[in-house]
């Protein structure tokens, strides 16, 4: 129920928003370490990427006081609105699981969101 009135409240600006391919390449298992020039390629996939910035009011000593924060969104093809979502919805479960107290933060019911 928390989770919804955070996503309810929060309204983004988009910052940034990108789209193109990204190269999957698999590390040859025969050579010691990593490089590039070793690695398979085995293709590319089209991606949509975000980061919006949200406005948060709050209070400190009595005043009003104005900050930011970002939320990042990554989503396979061309799918602008999924990756705005995402950023809500990263920008938001942050906020969520950074307010549960210690003790619970290693229960298996939180940890499986994360």
């Amino acid at each position: 129920m928390q989770l919804f009135v955070v996503l309810a409240l929060r309204i983004p600006t988009v910052g940034e928003l990108r789209a193109g391919t990204l190269e999957i390449l698999i590390d040859n298992p025969l050579s010691e370490g990593h490089n590039e020039d070793d690695s398979y390629y085995i293709g590319s996939i089209p991606v949509t990427e975000v980061e919006s910035v949200f406005s948060v009011d709050s209070t400190k000593n009595g005043k009003a006081h104005l900050s930011f924060e970002v939320g990042y969104g990554l989503v396979m093809g061309h799918l602008k609105t999924k990756a705005i979502a995402m950023s809500v919805w990263t920008s938001a479960s942050i906020k969520v699981i950074s307010s549960i107290p210690p003790k619970m933060k290693n229960s298996s019911c939180t940890t499986s969101m994360v």
